[in-house]
Formats: structure tokens, sequence, C-alpha cells
């Protein structure tokens, strides 16, 4: 039952979690060497509007795919939340509006409504899985204290791949969610960012993992044009024939302990489609 409980809480907190590559210890051996770095090309203006153009239209087709959907959860109404803040449509904001309701009494319900009450941390967040889960909810917990003491600690470790962009996403969540962190932790932010930019770098996509890097680059850092539109060619380009993106399985590792989650599924493909959305929203107001 332990086991179950960890896997609902990955599935239902990891931003964009829906498939990637395994982050085993290989992996990150990888990473710490210097990418190869792709040449920064000029962008032509034709190639830009063109590339707009294409976003729009994969975006109106993934309101007709979201707009489709029957099941949501909390962390992919916060990534439709995000794009309503870039891109208003009333029929995507009813849509957030009722599943808002509707996760009320849900843990995770502050993290979509404000006027929802914070969910109760334990005093020891556990190891392995289940400690990187604590970890992430931290920002919409209480005691407040004790939610700051728990992202002071995730944040303090290198880390990697979702594991990184998580730790960036609790800072994130905590302003959000108005929970004042110690100048240490904000100052992390931009280091995290540096260290998302270098692994987005050496990664080919397209994949969530990929798609989740690029909504944090371009929603809290300030990326080129020619990397932008590298990695917006490469969202476009995945999109399904009904509007929405698919997901694959990964492997999830951290404190020791690894598990392999996500894979192709209702969750999948809504938390991926959304995940989507934010990014060619924030492409296009950002460029």
């Amino acid at each position: 039952m332990k086991q179950l409980a960890v896997l609902t809480g990955c599935a239902v907190l990891l931003l964009g979690l829906a498939g990637c590559q395994d982050i085993g210890a290989e992996q990150a051996e990888l990473l710490k060497k210097k990418p190869q770095q792709t040449p920064k090309l000029h962008v032509q203006p034709q190639e830009l509007q063109n590339l707009k153009t294409l976003a729009n239209s994969a975006l109106e087709r993934a309101k007709k795919a979201a707009l489709k959907n029957t099941w949501w959860d909390p962390g992919s109404i916060w990534l439709l939340q995000q794009f309503l803040e870039l891109r208003p449509d009333p029929e995507l904001q009813k849509l957030t509006e009722a599943w808002v309701g509707r996760f009320s009494h849900h843990e995770l319900a502050f993290m979509i409504n404000p006027k929802a009450e914070r969910m109760e941390l334990p005093q020891d967040p556990g190891r392995g899985i289940e400690k990187l889960f604590v970890y992430i909810k931290s920002p919409f917990g209480k005691p407040q204290k004790r939610a700051v003491k728990f992202i002071t600690s995730y944040v303090s470790t290198k880390e990697y791949n979702y594991v990184l962009t998580h730790q960036l996403m609790t800072i994130v969540w905590a302003d959000q969610t108005a929970l004042k962190l110690p100048a240490k932790v904000v100052d992390r932010k931009q280091e995290l960012l540096k260290q998302i930019a270098t692994e987005q770098a050496a990664d080919n996509g397209p994949s969530d993992l990929y798609t989740e890097r690029a909504v944090i680059l371009l929603m809290y850092d300030k990326p080129s044009l020619s990397d932008a539109v590298l990695w917006i060619k490469r969202i476009v380009k995945d999109q399904e024939s009904d509007g929405s993106w698919s997901a694959r399985s990964y492997t999830l590792e951290y404190d020791n302990e690894k598990i392999t989650v996500g894979g192709p599924g209702k969750f999948a493909s809504q938390h991926s489609t959304a995940l989507s959305m934010l990014a060619l929203g924030a492409f296009l107001e950002n460029f």
C-alpha cells in the first residue's frame, strides 16, 4: 500500500511527468561532462513567423484535445492556469475552474486554489522516492516552518533531470504561495537554471523532460531566440494527430531508490499536452 501511495504521488505531482529517459548513475555521469554545444544560428524573420504560425495551429489542435479530456490532475490544471495567464481563453478557463472545484478536498488543492487549505506535512520526510515527493509537495504544505526546512534541504544537493527541474519548481511554487525562503535558497534559482540549460543543450528531445526544461527556461529564464526556436520546432513536430502529446515511461531515482513510472495513457497524455501548451504559449508571448 505504501508503494502504491508513492506511485500515486508521483503521478499527481511531477510537473509534466509522463515519460522520459532513464536518469540513473550512468546518465548522471554523462551530464557532468561538457555537452557538445549546438551552434547558435541566426533565425530569419520569415522562419520565425512560420514557426509562430505552426505553434498557433498546434495550440488550436491541443485546445480541442484538452476540451475533450474527461479526467485531469492538479498538476495539469496548474499548467493550464499558467497558460491562461499568458493566453486567456474562455473555454479553457471554464474547464480549469470546474476542476479547481472538483479538487477542493484534494491534498494539493492549495496548488491551484489560494483559498484552499495547505496540506499537513509529516515531521519526517522519509526516505527514497517517498522523501522526494514530500519535498516536492512542501511549497503547498504546513506548518510553513517545516515546509521551508524541507525545501532548503531539497535544493541543497546536486541533482539531475526531473529531480533538478523540481528543485527549481519548489522555489517557484514557494514564491507563488507566499512562502518566504531563506536568501541562500532563493539565490540557488540562477544556479539551477544554468544547470537546466546545460542539460537541455545536451538533449536532442523530444520527451516530457525536454518540454519541461523548455517551459522552465522560457518562463523563468531568458533563452536565446535560436535555442527557443529549436525547442519549439521539436515540440510541434512531436504533436499527435489528435492534437495531444503522448509520453513514455521513465526511471526516477532519488536518495538511493529507483522506480519506473509513467508511460502512455490518460494521465500521461493530459500532463504532456498541458505542458506542451505552456511551452508553446510562453514562446509565442516571449518572442
